[in-house]
């Protein structure tokens, strides 16, 4: 339920706060032609990383990521890496 909430704001924050716009879209992330990406929900790894104190892509098995977690922290920094070259950064 987290992050249904959150995933709703992003589209209006972007908007509003990098846009300028005045905030009172209805767009969300699959209907908003300015949408550049999105990310996937990281489930149990987000909990982890905030409790490490690390970006969850930085996760190990000292962090607890182990089997399917490493997994998915690996993953996760492919993904990032991905977002990084799609906005030129990378």
């Amino acid at each position: 339920k987290s992050y249904e909430k959150w995933i709703k704001r992003i589209p209006v924050s972007f908007h509003k706060d990098v846009l300028n716009e005045d905030g009172t879209t209805s767009f969300r992330f699959d209907n908003d032609p300015k949408c550049f990406a999105s990310m996937k929900h990281y489930r149990s790894l987000m909990a982890m990383a905030h409790e490490s104190g690390k970006p969850m892509f930085h996760l190990r098995s000292a962090d607890g990521a182990i089997g399917a977690h490493f997994t998915a922290a690996k993953a996760s920094g492919e993904d990032f890496d991905r977002f990084d070259k799609s906005i030129g950064r990378g």
